[in-house]
């Protein structure tokens, strides 16, 4: 494992089936609901090696017999892109924006991660999202409002 172990709560999956109290960040152990979830996920460590990638990660990324496990994050980004993701790491800035790529729009939804409180790298969420979707606006209780 390149970032460790995290203690994790006591978690069921939806057959009532417990989950691992403790799971290894490595390429073989994706958190189960992440796996095949319909979004994206790719995850590295604090130093911006890849240390996971869920199959949705995959499919888009990867070249058959590809692997990017290990490999550094910047090293997958042209510029400007590749400073920007640089600067995002070293200040734990997250960033979200929109793209269309092909007849697909996408959400891009990176964020630094932390363990026990401490930064532990970075991550992105990519899902595709309608090109038109409906917006709500809700009203925030009276006693959450401070």
């Amino acid at each position: 494992s390149l970032c460790g172990r995290a203690d994790l709560p006591s978690l069921h999956d939806t057959a009532g089936r417990a989950l691992p109290s403790r799971l290894t960040y490595s390429s073989n152990h994706m958190i189960p609901f992440f796996e095949e979830a319909d979004v994206a996920v790719t995850i590295c460590d604090r130093e911006g090696r890849i240390i996971e990638m869920n199959e949705q990660s995959r499919q888009v990324n990867l070249k058959p017999g590809q692997s990017l496990i290990g490999k550094n994050v910047l090293d997958c980004h042209p510029e400007p892109a590749r400073s920007m993701l640089a600067d995002m790491m070293a200040h734990q800035t997250k960033h979200v924006y929109t793209i269309t790529k092909g007849d697909k729009k996408k959400l891009i939804y990176q964020i630094p991660w932390y363990e026990n409180g401490e930064y532990a790298g970075f991550m992105e969420l990519s899902m595709i999202i309608p090109h038109e979707m409906a917006h709500y606006v809700r009203q925030v209780p009276p006693e959450k409002k401070a």
